[in-house]
């Protein structure tokens, strides 16, 4: 409740409000930004434009309690944008190739992730986008399905299925690569 008021705060122009709520979502738009970016550079930019729409457009903000969904829908497309714009597909850091800063952000990005963690992250890479998108939203940002709906502008069911059929590409992902139990799902 308090973090409503942060936001109307922010809608009507207090900078501080504003700062407040960059402090509490900055830690999730990085690592959104980093799971479809796969680097921390490109993160950071799409952070920085992220953080710079917001700024520019708060106003469009119609419900405060929905501000978390707004914010991470911009991120979501200056990610998308900017991997358009490098016209290629990311794939994370496998094994002990990670070296330099980049590896130091990725280690504390994921917070100490298991390796099969690491895995399925990796793995997530390979997935058609719509998939991919509503399984971050769901599983590492903590979206209900609402949520997502209203993120990706996606009917309820479109994104129920959508997580169906993108949790079965990444079991057949992770199995093909032999990282996967079949009896741990079965």
């Amino acid at each position: 409740m308090k973090e409503e008021v942060v936001v109307k705060r922010a809608i009507k122009g207090n900078s501080d409000a504003f700062e407040e709520l960059m402090s509490i979502y900055q830690n999730q738009m990085y690592r959104t930004a980093y799971l479809y970016l796969g680097n921390q550079a490109d993160s950071l930019d799409a952070v920085q434009e992220s953080v710079y729409q917001a700024l520019k457009n708060i106003k469009q903000v119609k419900k405060p309690k929905y501000f978390k969904t707004w914010l991470m829908r911009i991120v979501i497309n200056n990610a998308m944008a900017l991997n358009k714009k490098k016209a290629q597909v990311i794939f994370f850091p496998e094994g002990d190739e990670r070296e330099g800063m980049d590896a130091v952000i990725y280690e504390e990005s994921v917070e100490r992730q298991t390796d099969k963690q690491i895995d399925i992250t990796a793995s997530l890479a390979q997935l058609k986008e719509s998939y991919r998108k509503v399984i971050i939203l769901y599983y590492y940002q903590s979206l209900s399905v609402r949520e997502i709906g209203q993120v990706l502008e996606l009917s309820e069911g479109t994104v129920k299925t959508n997580l169906a059929r993108g949790r079965q590409a990444l079991k057949e992902v992770l199995l093909k690569e032999g990282k996967h139990d079949e009896r741990q799902t079965n």
